[in-house]
């Protein structure tokens, strides 16, 4: 007959720890767990460092570009400013050529065609010849508006008239 096998056996228990035993034990996990909570406070104060670092940085460049902004709002301003006394000058320019055309019309004015005027019969030149009394019908109608009324939009600036 064979020989049953001996059962399994079990692994012996471990001695039940001593009270000492646990108590040092927990001692160095409460250590470890403290030296591991130092570490994380440290990093997280080295990342809050630097957040805050980024955070201010990113003010410096809002400020410098909101500083930026304004030099260029004063540029515009100023460019604008010059571009106005520019056209008031302009306007000037344009009464007294207004008023120096209206007293001529009472002189007799020879009636002028575009070719005297301007190698190539342009808007202004036709226009032009409307107002000094030459130019054929067509171009008179196309130069008015839908009142009847010579157009008097300002123009490209083309071959300034001699006289003008």
């Amino acid at each position: 007959m064979p020989l049953p096998e001996p059962p399994e056996q079990m692994p012996l228990p471990e001695p039940p720890e001593s009270i000492a035993q646990r108590l040092r034990r927990i001692q160095q996990k409460a250590r470890e767990l403290k030296k591991e909570n130092k570490t994380l406070h440290e990093r997280l104060n080295s990342r809050g460092s630097a957040l805050e670092q980024e955070t201010k940085n990113s003010h410096d460049s809002v400020d410098a570009f909101a500083g930026m902004q304004r030099e260029i709002l004063a540029e515009y301003e100023q460019l604008l400013r010059e571009q106005q006394a520019e056209i008031r000058a302009l306007q000037e320019q344009l009464s007294k050529m207004d008023s120096n055309v209206s007293s001529n019309q009472g002189n007799s004015t020879p009636a002028v065609d575009d070719s005297s005027y301007c190698s190539q019969p342009s808007l202004l030149c036709r226009w032009l010849a409307c107002v000094y009394g030459s130019g054929n019908d067509d171009a008179r109608s196309e130069l008015k508006n839908t009142h009847g009324v010579l157009r008097t939009t300002v123009l490209p600036a083309e071959t300034t008239p001699p006289g003008l």
